[in-house]
């Protein structure tokens, strides 16, 4: 069953993977951080056997919509049991990076009213929520799955403790891939790239972040999952439903720094 690690597996490259076995006592720890300042991201454990459909919400932003943190209806999300009942290591966090301020990253992006007015919910096997932030390594990463009439695309945010990099910088591999390079209003740099021959049409942002590291937010368009599973692999060139104005407008939240 494609997940959002086999989604995304063609965007980055030389990174770690997105989504990552923790330790029991670590991912007990951030999400009673968590919830402190979020009242969604109740996980429901499944059997082997029944893969239970996450339930839906409207996470409002664009627009002026609805804060998320205060969404009526709790959103549930799949988590699939491990078939080993061995626990990986967990990556030791690089120095100034942790939980706390994962918890803080998620507040300011749910808070900015920059997050699409879509149908959300979280990836298959996910231990956080939709657009809740963990901390992991030498990254700060948020995933999401959105749709609506447009189409389904999966969404992530991540700061990279690595300096930013202007066109010259390829960070994924396309025959066709553009790049972009633009400034926004008050003066900060950042670059679009497409990938129109990769899996689901990729677009990426990357943001050059005040101590010269960076923020990247990547949507690539993905088969609808709103109504369960489903076990094929994004078309190239198939329906991408985030524009480039939306994942702008992600990257450049104010706060969304280390």
């Amino acid at each position: 069953m494609t997940d959002i690690k086999q989604t995304l597996a063609t965007a980055f490259t030389d990174e770690p993977p997105l989504a990552m076995d923790k330790s029991a006592i670590r991912r007990a720890g951030k999400r009673r951080i968590a919830t402190r300042y979020a009242s969604i991201g109740t996980a429901v454990l499944v059997a082997a056997v029944v893969v239970a459909v996450p339930t839906m919400v409207n996470l409002g932003g664009g627009g002026g919509g609805p804060d998320v943190g205060l969404a009526s209806a709790p959103e549930s999300h799949t988590v699939i049991p491990r078939t080993s009942d061995a626990v990986s290591d967990t990556k030791p966090l690089d120095p100034g990076l942790s939980d706390e301020r994962a918890v803080q990253l998620t507040g300011i992006l749910r808070d900015s009213g920059a997050i699409p007015a879509m149908q959300t919910h979280s990836p298959v096997g996910a231990e956080f929520g939709p657009w809740e932030f963990e901390a992991w390594g030498a990254f700060y990463t948020a995933t999401a799955e959105v749709f609506d009439a447009r189409g389904s695309a999966s969404v992530s945010l991540r700061l990279v403790a690595r300096p930013y990099e202007g066109c010259e910088e390829i960070t994924f591999q396309s025959a066709n891939r553009t790049c972009e390079v633009r400034t926004t209003a008050d003066g900060r740099e950042y670059k679009v790239e497409l990938g129109p021959d990769v899996p689901g049409n990729l677009i990426r942002v990357t943001l050059k972040l005040p101590d010269g590291r960076k923020l990247e937010v990547s949507a690539q368009g993905i088969e609808d999952r709103s109504k369960g599973p489903y076990n094929t692999s994004p078309a190239v060139g198939g329906p991408q439903p985030m524009t480039e104005a939306e994942l702008v407008k992600l990257a450049t939240v104010p706060g969304l720094t280390f």
